[in-house]
């Protein structure tokens, strides 16, 4: 179906902070309480937003973003669904909940529950890998879960053809207006230096992680040997000799 309406954000602005401040507009348009499945890619994940979208009278339909651990294969099992033009589509996946750690985990222990369904698909090494899609919705068949969400691509070439049928692109008005002082944008040197710290920090992790071998060697005893005693080295004046200028080293 064509899109209702087309929204025009500011540059670099948030999808997660544009579908949250939708959702009363969406609302509007809809008439009534009905729940709406609002369906996304990964640019909009936020266990947050969900969580707001389902309180707000929305399911939503979304990839899970990041790695996560696979599925065990005893909960695959096949699913059907026969789409608009009587194609059977069958797939593998398996339907399980998972919870989400929200941004308030680490001080409130708070997550949210969600519906996860997950396919095995081929890998680009030769493999399989796992991809995993959310759902607010737990009434919606497994299939038609996994066919909405590989439906979403039909969106997205509607909105890239529109632009030559519907000309969203030209402008109407060839007026400028000022940028506001205070908006926030992306620092490319920002994540350029944090590369860079990552990177110290990882280098830091080894060179702790080699020494840590290296002394937990110097302290197991080796084949034959009972015991091994460590010592320290101290640097102190002799007193009382000839030589009453000269440091000495001592082992105790």
């Amino acid at each position: 179906m064509p899109p209702v309406f087309v929204v025009m954000a500011e540059t670099d602005a948030s999808l997660a902070a544009e579908i949250r401040g939708l959702l009363p507009e969406l609302r509007t348009a809809v008439g009534d309480d009905r729940r709406v499945l609002v369906g996304f890619d990964r640019g909009g994940w936020s266990p947050a937003l969900s969580k707001h979208t389902s309180a707000s009278g929305f399911d939503v339909l979304t990839w899970r973003k990041g790695a996560t651990e696979d599925i065990t294969e005893e909960h695959f099992k096949e699913a059907t669904y026969t789409d608009e033009h009587g194609e059977l589509k069958t797939w593998m996946v398996a339907d399980t909940l998972v919870d989400l750690p929200l941004a308030t985990t680490k001080i409130t222990g708070e997550t949210l529950q969600i519906r996860q369904i997950s396919r095995i698909v081929a890998a680009s090494n030769g493999g399989t890998r796992q991809i995993h899609v959310l759902t607010t919705d737990r009434t919606m068949s497994v299939g038609e879960v996994v066919y909405r969400m590989a439906s979403r691509w039909r969106q997205e070439n509607q909105f890239r053809y529109a632009r030559m049928h519907f000309a969203l692109d030209p402008h109407d008005s060839y007026s400028s207006s000022d940028d506001k002082e205070n908006r926030m944008v992306p620092e490319p040197a920002k994540a350029h230096a944090y590369q860079k710290v990552v990177a110290a920090r990882k280098a830091h992790a080894e060179a702790s992680a080699v020494a840590d071998l290296n002394l937990l060697a110097l302290k197991t005893p080796s084949a034959g040997t009972d015991e091994v005693i460590v010592t320290k080295c101290h640097a102190y004046p002799r007193h009382g000799t000839s030589m009453g200028s000269r440091n000495s080293l001592a082992c105790c």
